[in-house]
C-alpha cells in the first residue's frame, strides 16, 4: 500500500576484467587453450526502510567490492581425449577467501554407429552468501544475518551416445552451510551438511515407425526436511513418426503423432513469497503420484511446421 509505506531495493554492479588468452594450433595432436587474468567487481546496494505507520522514513545504501584472480587451462590430446581446469579466487575485501575450482575429463570412443563420449567432471567451492541473504528491509520482512560461507563439492559422470540416442548421468553433491528459505519464508542456514545424489537415464527406443523415449531421474536427499525431492520423476514420449513422400511433387511431409507423459512421486514442493520473490520450504502440502498425459501432433512441410497439443488429456479420468 504505497499510501502508507512501500518497498524499494536496488543493486548496481560494474565489473572489469583484464586477461591474457593463449591457444595453440588445434590441428596438432597436442594442443593447449589457456588463459588467466584479474577481475575487479564493484556493487552498490540501496534500500528504502519503510516506517510502520508513515511513509518511508529512511534510505540506506551499501558498497561491496572484490578483486578476483581467474584462470583456465584446457588440453587436447588428439581427437579422443580432452581435459581442463578453471577457477576463481577472491583475494580481498567482501568475498575474501571465496573460491571455485572446476575440472573435467572427456574421452571419446569410436564405435560402429558413431562416437561415444564419456565425461567426468567435478568442482569444489566456497562463497559468501548473497548480499540480500544477509540483510533486508521491507513492508513484510526484515532481517540482519551473519551467515557463514557455503561450501560445495560436486562430482558427476555422463555417457553420451548420440547415434543410439542414449544419455546417462550420475551426479553427487555435498553442501555444507546450506542456504535456503525456511518454512517462515526467512533465510536460514543449516550446519549439519547436506548430500544429494541423482541418476538420470534417457533413451529413444525405435521399432519401425514407433518411438518410446523415456527420460527418468532417480534422486535422493540426505535431509528430506531440509531439501525434499521427488525420488523418481519421468517424462516419456510415445509416438509414431513417419515421412510421407509424394512422387509427383517430390514433396515430403514429416509427421509425429503420440503422447507425452509426465510423472513424479510424492514430495513437498516449494511455496512462493511474492514480497521477496523467493521460493521457500513448506511441509503442509504434497504433490505428485499423478500422471499428466498430453496428446500431440507435429507436422512439417518444407519450411512450415504445424504443432498441436491437447494438454492434460486425462483430466477428470482419475483422482
Amino acid at each position: 500500500n504505497d499510501n502508507v509505506t512501500f518497498d524499494s531495493l536496488s543493486a548496481k554492479s560494474v565489473k572489469n576484467t583484464f586477461r591474457f588468452d593463449f591457444r595453440t594450433d588445434e590441428t596438432r595432436f597436442f594442443s593447449i587453450d589457456a588463459g588467466f587474468g584479474l577481475r575487479n567487481e564493484n556493487f552498490w546496494f540501496g534500500q528504502i526502510i519503510p516506517g510502520h505507520d508513515t511513509i518511508a522514513v529512511d534510505t540506506a545504501g551499501w558498497f561491496r567490492g572484490n578483486n578476483v584472480w581467474v584462470g583456465r587451462f584446457n588440453n587436447y590430446l588428439g581427437r579422443t581425449l580432452r581435459w581442463g581446469i578453471n577457477g576463481e579466487w577472491y583475494f580481498d575485501r567482501y568475498r575474501q577467501g571465496d573460491h571455485t575450482l572446476n575440472a573435467f575429463l572427456l574421452k571419446s570412443f569410436k564405435l560402429k554407429k558413431g562416437n561415444l563420449d564419456w565425461l567426468f567432471s567435478g568442482s569444489i567451492g566456497s562463497r559468501n552468501p548473497s548480499f540480500w541473504y544477509q540483510q533486508w528491509g521491507g513492508n513484510n520482512f526484515m532481517w540482519d544475518n551473519k551467515f557463514g560461507k557455503e561450501s560445495r563439492k560436486e562430482f558427476s559422470t555422463r555417457i553420451m551416445y548420440p547415434a543410439r540416442n542414449l544419455d546417462v548421468r550420475f551426479n553427487y553433491a555435498r553442501i555444507n552451510n546450506y542456504l535456503d528459505f525456511n518454512t517462515h519464508a526467512m533465510p536460514s542456514q543449516d550446519t549439519s551438511g547436506l548430500s544429494v545424489m541423482a541418476f538420470s537415464f534417457r533413451k529413444d527406443f525405435r521399432l519401425w515407425f514407433f518411438h518410446f523415449a523415456p527420460d527418468i531421474t532417480v534422486q535422493k536427499s540426505s535431509n528430506v526436511s531440509l531439501l525434499d525431492l521427488p525420488q523418481v520423476s519421468t517424462r516419456t514420449a510415445v509416438f509414431l513418426e513417419h515421412t510421407f513422400y509424394f512422387p509427383k511433387t517430390k514433396g515430403r511431409l514429416f509427421t509425429e503423432l503420440g503422447l507425452d507423459i509426465t510423472y513424479h512421486t510424492l514430495y513437498h514442493p516449494y511455496n512462493y513469497m511474492p514480497a521477496t520473490g523467493r521460493f521457500y520450504r513448506q511441509t503442509e502440502t504434497e504433490t505428485g503420484n499423478y500422471p499428466f498425459v498430453n496428446a500431440f501432433v507435429n507436422i512439417k512441410l518444407k519450411r512450415t511446421r504445424f504443432f498441436l497439443m491437447f494438454d492434460h488429456l486425462n483430466y477428470s479420468m482419475m483422482k
